[in-house]
């Protein structure tokens, strides 16, 4: 049996500074901070400045009413993004259509439909002054043709994932020759190099890392236990350097080879299956299935044992976010790797979410209170933003939430408070200034009875 590598799992595991009385929020925050919406709000206005400064673009266009996005608005406008996918339309248009048979109010009362185009449309993530301009909109020379997948074309994502938890560690986005990938002196291919690269911040710590046929390898494998690593995965029987196994099996039965480090067996099932591991012993253990004929339970590697029962991390990663993926048609091919890694933060959170507060919730529970907390804190009015005024009863929340009256501030230059109008008044058809308002909402109410009124 090769060396097994102890992996000390005292401080392992998905943590983070949070509390059970953490919300989605404060769990979404740690992976996609307001730092970084702040960043992409401000390269997005920038963007609009380049486009300005270069386009010559028609008087009736979007671009014409532009103003500055801010990061609440930016808060939004992602918001909305990740609400389209529970009730999916055909273009985005219809997300905003009146028609009886299509509208879903809520896109109409959080954003105008320009103005959230105008923003999908001048959406920015790097400096234009300091990098190369990604004007070019025809075919991208990354993306990938793998038929046996739903989607088969798309830009590839090598993953790093945790078995146990499903939390994405690390991933790599494949982009040809040019792939960001630590290419090593050793003769472990270009695949073994992305194996390295994802692992680089956990080698020398005893885990064990599961790959598949596309991956294994004795070479890396090699590497992996210099490297104090343990590693175990299907093989392909023609690899490069692969021990030779010519035996004909019968059903049940397995022969091996040993090289001292690693083990590579042959196990005949239905079909035969190759593996190679450097984390356990030829041994067969009993699996849950009987034979039909003996009665007698079946037995099976052990490593095929643990492969079964690990290996489909990625795959569950996959399979929970195309229920609820943002990624639309777009020209710009990085818009979409983007909404893509927003999904990606979204799960993440949701697994950190689940550890540190012990919650039972579902992925798209824990989406859809994402989506309320998003609103709760960076909801802004129509009228602050673009698109023009809403009417003060289409306010999100406003019977749901909390509100509190506070006095209007000062008028300019003065020491006396404003006074407006109620919008409680003004809609029964009476005059009545008032002083007092909910800045919540936005909106003046009287202090007796209009205030309640209006929230219930």
């Amino acid at each position: 049996m090769p060396k097994l590598h102890i992996f000390d799992e005292q401080n392992a595991g998905v943590k983070g500074n949070l509390n059970p009385e953490s919300t989605p929020l404060d769990v979404f925050q740690m992976i996609f901070s307001e730092e970084l919406v702040a960043q992409i709000t401000e390269q997005t206005n920038n963007y609009f400045k380049c486009v300005q400064q270069c386009t010559a673009y028609k008087k009736n266009s979007r671009l014409t009413n532009w103003k500055d996005a801010s990061v609440p608005e930016m808060y939004v406008f992602l918001c909305i993004s990740m609400l389209m996918p529970r009730s999916k339309k055909l273009s985005l248009r219809e997300y905003w259509s009146t028609d009886q048979l299509l509208k879903s109010n809520i896109f109409r009362k959080i954003m105008a439909r320009d103005r959230y185009m105008v923003l999908l449309q001048m959406l920015h993530f790097n400096d234009n002054n300091t990098a190369n301009l990604l004007l070019y909109k025809g075919r991208c020379y990354s993306r990938q043709f793998i038929p046996s997948k739903r989607s088969r074309f798309g830009i590839k994502l090598f993953l790093l994932s945790d078995c146990e938890t499903n939390y994405v560690l690390n991933f790599i986005t494949y982009t040809g020759q040019k792939t960001n990938i630590s290419r090593s002196n050793t003769a472990i291919g270009i695949s073994g190099d992305v194996v390295m690269t994802l692992l680089q911040l956990y080698l020398g710590k005893g885990h064990t890392l599961i790959t598949d046929n596309c991956y294994t390898s004795p070479r890396l494998y090699t590497l992996l236990h210099e490297n104090k690593t343990n590693a175990f995965g299907t093989v392909r029987k023609n690899r490069k350097d692969m021990l030779h196994m010519e035996e004909k099996l019968k059903r049940g039965e397995m022969c091996y080879r040993s090289t001292g480090i690693l083990l590579a067996i042959k196990w005949h099932d239905k079909k035969e299956v190759r593996m190679l591991f450097s984390a356990h012993g030829a041994a067969l253990i009993k699996s849950e299935k009987r034979d039909y004929r003996t009665g007698l339970y079946k037995k099976k590697p052990s490593c095929i044992a643990d492969y079964n029962s690990n290996m489909s991390a990625v795959d569950r990663v996959n399979m929970i976010l195309s229920t609820l993926n943002s990624p639309r048609k777009t020209i710009k091919w990085y818009k979409k790797l983007f909404f893509h890694l927003l999904d990606l933060a979204i799960y993440n959170a949701y697994i950190l979410y689940q550890k540190s507060t012990a919650s039972k919730q579902k992925f798209n529970e824990f989406h859809l209170a994402l989506i309320r907390d998003i609103l709760r804190k960076y909801f802004q009015r129509r009228s602050m933003v673009g698109g023009g005024k809403r009417k003060s009863e289409d306010l999100p929340f406003r019977l749901i939430d909390r509100h509190f009256p506070s006095k209007c501030p000062n008028r300019a230059g003065t020491t006396q408070l404003s006074r407006r109008k109620c919008v409680v008044c003004v809609k029964n058809k009476r005059r009545n200034d008032t002083r007092y308002e909910c800045r919540k909402c936005d909106v003046r109410l009287c202090i007796d009875n209009c205030f309640e009124s209006f929230h219930t």
